[in-house]
Order: C-alpha cells, then structure tokens, then sequence
C-alpha cells in the first residue's frame, strides 16, 4: 500500500482538484475585466446619456452630511445583474 508521502506532485494535484480552482480563477479574473470594459465603455456612458450628466460635473444626492454618487450606484447595481444573470446563464448551460 503506497504511502500518502509518496505521490507524485501531479497526482496531489488532481486529488486536491487544484487545476480546477486555477481554471475557476483564470475564468474569474476574465469575467472580472468584462465587466469593468463593459462598465467603462457601455452602461456608465448610457447611464450619463440617461441621467443627462455632465462629465465633468458628476451629479450626487445628498443624505444627511453623506453625498451619494448616483451614476456610481447604478452602475454598480447594472454589474451586480449582470453578473447574476451570467452565473445562472453558466450553471444552466454546465446542468
């Protein structure tokens, strides 16, 4: 019977699944980039065409002494669905 201290370093590896977790990462990471071009260069210029906001002059609310950025909450909210609506688009497709 072999003993746990002489497997190979590739058969560690499948066992602890980390190939798995590398490829969950890398996948992750590339999600993570979508998501700040697709912030950047489509639902943050629509927001400032729908909000009619200048630029240069970001609009806030203020509550109480706290001044809230409203573009930057809804773009954050456009990224949150799109990120949920990606991740059940995934697992539907893996089922």
């Amino acid at each position: 019977m072999p003993s746990p201290h002489n497997t190979s370093l590739v058969e560690w590896l499948k066992k602890e699944k980390v190939f798995v977790i590398v490829l969950a990462v890398l996948i992750g990471e590339a999600v993570g980039k979508l998501l700040m071009r697709f912030s950047e260069h489509i639902s943050t210029p629509l927001l400032r065409l729908a909000l009619r906001e200048d630029p240069t002059n970001v609009s806030y609310v203020q509550l109480g002494t706290a001044k809230l950025q409203v573009r930057g909450f809804l773009v954050s909210f456009v990224e949150f669905i799109f990120i949920v609506v990606l991740a059940y688009a995934l697992t539907r497709c893996f089922r």
